[in-house]
């Protein structure tokens, strides 16, 4: 079955008042309008050089008949490039989760994060503090590099309005960039063309407005999902952002049953055990309670990649 554009009712991330124990991260941090956001010097010269990279194959999608590693997800990038410190926590549960219970080796474990206090992960290779520049440099290395396997880049922070367009915050030693959909999207393509065999992968939002970037990330060769819709906030708990916390935990049950479960079953779980928070929540003025979180799978063989446990 080939499920286009398919909408789960329900859910997300990051806001509440905080005598409820939620917090609002787009309004905490004054981003809903993106003022003071700025690409950085290096950054025009960065994405020329990336995408004007001659394609070194001539892929088409899907480039197999078959999935490789028989599925299983084997290569993982997180994407925090504003860090707010109440999200943590699903940091370090992820880490854990993906090393101990998904046998991802540290060198296939990639961890973007921008915080101002030095970070201790042994389970990952840590990038901290990127600028915007360095980030899509470390997106185009990860996937060029993810010959012969199965990959998920996974977005985690601030998604925020800047000039009507919603985008991805970047906040790093003081300086505030964004990246936008139609800019990964170039990005991520590019690499697939320098990639000898590049596998099938997913591409999961967890921000503000992602569902406005889930539209135009969308293709035959990812899984694309989001936490909310375009017009809706993410919210958070001091436990982290609920939308990941809820994919998080059915994961590790999965993998404390020793049970394979399959990518977009955990996604579908994520957006609708987190529709509770935005229907029990939705008198407060900034939570929707018909969020609509995005889930595109555009290809039958996508539905048959899978986390797969020790």
């Amino acid at each position: 079955m080939i499920l286009s554009k398919t909408l789960w009712n329900g859910t997300s991330k990051v806001c509440k008042k905080t005598s409820l124990n939620f917090v609002c991260l787009c309004i905490l941090f004054g981003l809903i309008s993106g003022c003071g956001l700025q690409k950085s010097a290096d950054w025009n010269a960065a994405y020329a050089q990336i995408i004007n990279t001659p394609a070194a194959f001539q892929h088409r999608c899907p480039q197999d008949s078959h999935l490789y590693n028989q599925g299983k997800i084997t290569k993982v990038l997180l994407i925090a490039a504003d860090l707010e410190p109440l999200l943590l926590p699903n940091i370090q549960a992820i880490a854990q989760l993906w090393h101990d219970q998904f046998c991802i080796p540290q060198d296939q474990l990639w961890f973007i994060l921008n915080h101002p206090e030095p970070l201790d992960i042994p389970e990952v290779t840590l990038y901290q503090n990127q600028q915007d520049h360095e980030i899509i440099k470390i997106l185009f290395d990860f996937i060029k590099s993810s010959s012969g396997q199965n990959y998920l880049i996974y977005f985690l922070g601030h998604g925020v309005q800047f000039q009507g367009m919603p985008v991805i915050s970047v906040q790093s030693q003081g300086y505030q960039s964004y990246l936008a959909a139609n800019e990964l999207q170039a990005v991520i393509q590019t690499a697939r063309a320098n990639c000898p065999r590049p596998g099938f992968g997913a591409i999961v939002l967890d921000t503000c407005y992602s569902g406005a970037l889930t539209e135009k990330l969308h293709d035959p060769c990812h899984i694309v999902a989001s936490s909310v819709d375009a017009q809706s906030l993410s919210f958070a708990n001091e436990g982290g952002g609920i939308y990941t916390k809820n994919w998080v935990k059915f994961l590790q049950t999965a993998a404390e049953k020793h049970e394979t479960v399959g990518m977009v079953e955990s996604l579908q779980h994520a957006a609708s055990t987190t529709r509770w928070y935005h229907q029990y929540f939705g008198n407060d003025p900034y939570v929707n309670p018909h969020v609509e979180p995005q889930l595109y799978v555009e290809n039958d063989i996508l539905t048959h990649l899978i986390w797969q446990p020790r």
